[in-house]
């Protein structure tokens, strides 16, 4: 359901921003490289916080155990 949203609010978006620009192909590659860029940034940021959040996470539990 959530996905499906996004997928139609992607298009509408898309669509908008290609027709402000004049070229309804310049709005679908505005909004790919948003999520190109999004996704990059996601990819670095993600990775460093999940490796301190599991670190963190293992270690607690071992702190636990004994």
């Amino acid at each position: 359901l959530i996905g499906g949203s996004m997928i139609v609010l992607s298009f509408g978006l898309a669509y908008t921003i290609g027709t402000y620009l004049g070229n309804t192909a310049y709005g679908f590659y505005a909004v790919g490289l948003g999520y190109l860029v999004f996704s990059i940034v996601l990819f670095f940021i993600g990775k460093a916080f999940l490796k301190k959040y599991l670190q963190n996470e293992i270690i607690s539990k071992l702190e636990k155990d004994l």
